[in-house]
């Protein structure tokens, strides 16, 4: 018979070697694949993390109907009225299943909206507020950055949540989004009146150092010093320091880092003869310790004035990509499309992320006909 022919079972068994052999090399090329997209689930726990977790990870090839299960029991939990075991749970599900767009905005929504308005401030409810804005635009949209829904919702608690009325709060939102944006990318120029086009070119002219400043601090510096042996005629070979080497050593050692807190206390230094908020003097934003006294000292060098401008450019351009997952080539593309946009407001991010949603949207492929 056939099924008995010594033949056959040779050939059968050679064929069968190949295709394990092949499906194994398979397997290893779209799990690296799968990684990199980031389309598998988490497969280590990490300390601190609940029991669900090492049971999500236990169950292997059943890790998709218990994710299921959370997910339905999170729901669940909103309609009951149980936001905090909703977050908990959320949080969850995002650690186990990041491509998974609809729980980072379950997520984000119950914070901007549900929990916010359950506590008693308005401090507190912008925590919670701004909780969901960081939620979607650096975990969310990290994990999904080419995802519609979560541009969607970023966009939508921009502009309903922060930029609208029906929250009475909302003062206080947008108070605090106009300063948080000054200290990050300082404050813009007075646009001319009655003139569109004019006021965009202020204001992209204004911002371009910013988008055009090198990624790295070894390309600010190599940048520098090409200019300055420009500008001085130095000769090949010269030993010498440009400004922003300067800047930068005397900032390491009065121990100051290029982040947040460098702007935030420049933002002041710069408005000492101002009037800050209802009736706060600056004087006391801004105490006599050892980093304020001596980041001001550095501030005030005249000698230093244009390695500032560079330095500060590339400092707001890193905090733009790596904290806010913004890109500053697209912010000024678009402050060019769209006329002037003032980034301390809430509609310029509510058009930048709903903007940023319809591009890479476009972009995707449709493997359907």
């Amino acid at each position: 018979m056939i099924g008995r022919n010594p033949l056959v079972q040779l050939i059968a068994a050679g064929v069968a070697a190949i295709a394990i052999a092949l499906s194994g090399v398979l397997s290893v090329s779209l799990s690296a694949e799968a990684g990199r997209a980031q389309l598998v689930y988490t497969d280590t726990a990490e300390e601190g993390d609940p029991p669900q977790v090492g049971i999500a990870i236990a169950l292997g090839a059943f890790r998709g109907l218990f994710v299921n299960y959370l997910w339905m029991r999170a729901n669940s939990l909103k309609e009951d009225g149980k936001f905090y075991e909703a977050i908990e749970l959320s949080s969850l599900i995002t650690r186990l299943q990041p491509r998974f767009p609809r729980v980072w905005a379950f997520h984000a929504w119950n914070m901007a909206y549900n929990i916010s308005v359950a506590t008693n401030t308005a401090s507190e409810r912008w925590q919670w507020v701004n909780a969901g804005i960081n939620l979607l635009r650096n975990e969310g949209l990290r994990a999904n950055p080419n995802d519609i829904l979560l541009h969607r919702e970023l966009a939508w608690i921009y502009f309903h949540k922060v930029g609208g009325f029906a929250d009475d709060a909302n003062r206080y939102y947008k108070r605090r989004i106009a300063e948080e944006w000054t200290f990050v990318l300082g404050e813009p120029p007075t646009l001319p009146p009655d003139d569109h086009e004019a006021a965009t070119r202020v204001m992209a002219d204004w911002f371009r150092p910013i988008a055009e400043a090198p990624r790295s601090l070894g390309g600010l510096v190599e940048q520098d010093r090409a200019r300055f042996a420009s500008e001085q005629r130095i000769e090949d070979g010269t030993a010498f320091e440009s400004p922003v080497e300067v800047l930068l050593s005397r900032l390491e050692e009065a121990g100051i880092d290029l982040d947040f807190v460098m702007l935030r206390t420049l933002s002041i230094v710069q408005r000492r003869d101002r009037v800050w908020g209802d009736g706060v003097a600056p004087d006391s934003l801004l105490p006599a310790t050892p980093y304020n006294v001596a980041l001001q000292e550095i501030w005030e060098d005249p000698a230093l004035e244009d390695a500032w401008s560079d330095l500060l450019a590339h400092v707001r351009k890193q905090i733009l990509l790596d904290e806010y997952n913004m890109e500053p080539a697209r912010m000024l593309r678009y402050t060019e499309m769209f006329g002037p946009l003032d980034w301390r407001h809430s509609a310029a991010h509510a058009i930048y992320w709903s903007r940023r949603g319809v591009e890479v949207g476009l972009a995707r492929q449709s493997l359907t006909n």
